[in-house]
């Protein structure tokens, strides 16, 4: 079982994870310019790479106090939560090949 004091703190992602949306906004520009498969699906695994980091990051700074703004966190819990499941949705089409 564990305990709050022995989840890890995730606050020094912090700086790391706000670089990374804007990385993926103009992944995402270069990949409405130059739209090919190949280019999609890891831009997609980016994003689902992204969105469960945000998912840990901000869970963390719930549970240890770092987070006082709770419809923030709640928000962001929730756009990272709907990201994610888009993604996934966007890979399985692709595996099954019915594009």
């Amino acid at each position: 079982r564990l305990t709050v004091s022995q989840v890890p703190q995730l606050s020094i992602w912090g700086h790391g994870l706000r670089l990374l949306p804007y990385l993926n906004a103009l992944s995402c520009l270069a990949g409405y310019a130059f739209y090919t498969q190949l280019f999609a699906d890891p831009l997609v695994t980016a994003f689902v790479l992204l969105s469960s980091l945000l998912i840990l990051w901000q869970t963390s700074a719930i549970i240890h106090g770092g987070e006082t703004n709770y419809i923030m966190a709640t928000v962001t819990l929730f756009v990272s939560i709907y990201n994610l499941f888009l993604s996934l949705l966007h890979i399985l089409t692709a595996l099954s090949g019915n594009d």
